[in-house]
């Protein structure tokens, strides 16, 4: 909400997240708020890379866990606050 002016309400936005279930709740409440030129990815970018769709990814940023609910920064990856 703090940052909800700057987005262009002028312009397309799609919002992603993992599964496609927070970034739906934001396009809700975009919706609310008046955006009319907003999309949400269903699935998300778990389903993106399942149907082979390109994905660029940072390797110091990748995920661990065995459960989406347990993913956290991989062991060995340097915590950039600590520097």
């Amino acid at each position: 909400m703090q940052k909800l002016s700057e987005l262009p309400q002028d312009k397309y936005l799609i919002f992603a997240d993992t599964v496609g279930l927070r970034s739906k709740e934001a396009v809700v409440l975009l919706k609310d708020k008046g955006f009319i030129k907003i999309a949400n990815m269903a699935g998300g970018i778990v389903d993106w890379e399942h149907d082979g769709l390109p994905l660029k990814t940072n390797i110091e940023e990748r995920l661990s866990g065995s459960c989406m609910c347990q993913l956290k920064p991989r062991e060995g990856r340097k915590d950039k606050r600590e520097k």
